[in-house]
């Protein structure tokens, strides 16, 4: 899903943001990311509709397009920001769980979390794939 940013009142893109994903007032996409928009300024558009960049000379000069031309769409992905106090406990946490090792985590698991055999293995195994992707990202930074 696409998106165009633009003035309020205006039939002139201001951005077009491919394969957007909107997170509070940054907008995420294929080709750009605009940061910081202000809702009081500009108004945007979900569409499934592509536009081209026009060039004159080497320069970039505006859109092919216009918003009026473009088919509205139902609103695209939108992530919902947490506050700076949810953040941080999460890192938190996150760095607490790649300290453990496999097995800090089975026994965990087997101490704290009532319930059948069966559950606590299902756990147990999501846990560990989880704790093999961290460890994983954290490896090739």
């Amino acid at each position: 899903m696409n998106c165009v940013i633009y003035q309020h009142n205006s039939d002139e893109i201001t951005y077009f943001v491919r394969d957007c994903i909107r997170k509070g007032n940054n907008f995420i996409g294929d080709n750009c990311r605009q940061m910081g928009v202000k809702p009081l300024h500009f108004s945007v558009k979900w569409t499934e509709d592509e536009v081209g960049a026009v060039f004159e000379d080497g320069l970039f000069t505006g859109w092919d397009k216009k918003v009026s031309d473009l088919t509205e769409a139902a609103q695209g992905e939108v992530i919902n920001p947490v506050s700076q106090a949810e953040y941080r406990q999460a890192v938190k946490h996150r760095a607490a769980f790649a300290a453990m090792s496999h097995e800090q985590i089975a026994q965990f698991i087997l101490k704290n979390m009532p319930g059948s055999p069966a559950l606590r293995s299902f756990w147990t195994d999501v846990c560990q794939a989880l704790l093999s992707v961290i460890k994983m990202m954290d490896s090739e930074k």
